[in-house]
């Protein structure tokens, strides 16, 4: 189109002067000739060095992942908090014995098999002189429970998760009621020599931190 717009321009000049039609054809032919390198050759080399700088949503992704991996501080409006709260019911096998050499009282040891801990069931040792009740009893085996779950969650201590997440887990083990050889045991009452189950409620909370980044 501008090869065409330059030869009309053009006609009226070498038409108007003694110059042959070969000078006027060939200066046409030159100038279609600029043209035609200018549309071609710079509009080619744009395109290839867009082409060169250009970057897909991958590229993107993977240089916020990055970023993120080496971000150790974030604001507070990129934070995502979140608590779960779970309450259950727990019976626990117990054994009560009697032990005559107490220096430091009654105890409890074994455990209930979870979280990696000791095999059932959960042993307590009493003195015989009736000093010690099934109330006692089910605090010490609740007690021994509650030991279990302090050292694999390390007393709601924060740790570090995939996926950003700090998160702090907690368990409270209440002790209940006691049933011995098939009925139940007044918490108030002596505790006997023999087998009984500890009745437990176990209430576990888990508080969850994200870390988030923005990349501008």
């Amino acid at each position: 189109i501008f090869s065409c717009i330059f030869i009309h321009l053009l006609a009226p000049i070498y038409s108007s002067t003694v110059c042959s039609f070969f000078p006027f054809f060939l200066s046409c032919v030159v100038i279609m000739f600029i043209l035609y390198l200018y549309f071609f050759f710079f509009q080619a080399e744009d395109g290839i060095r867009d082409a060169q700088e250009s970057r897909g949503l991958g590229d993107v992704y993977k240089r916020q992942v990055s970023y993120c991996a080496r971000s150790h501080h974030c604001q507070p409006s990129t934070m995502i908090a979140k608590s779960t709260r779970d309450d259950r019911k727990a019976s626990f096998s117990c054994e009560v014995k009697f032990d005559d050499d107490l220096p430091h009282g009654p105890y409890c040891e074994g455990g209930s098999g979870q979280h990696g801990g000791k095999p059932g069931p959960f042993v307590v040792s009493i003195p015989r002189d009736g000093s010690t009740t099934w109330g006692t009893v089910a605090k010490l085996v609740a007690g021994g429970h509650q030991a279990e779950h302090d050292v694999y969650w390390g007393k709601g201590e924060v740790r570090s998760r995939q996926g950003g997440f700090q998160v702090a887990h907690l368990t409270t083990v209440t002790p209940g009621a006691v049933t011995y050889k098939g009925g139940p045991a007044p918490p108030n009452e002596p505790a006997k020599e023999g087998s009984c189950t500890v009745e437990a409620s176990i209430t576990e909370v888990e508080n969850a931190v994200q870390s988030c980044c923005v990349v501008s």
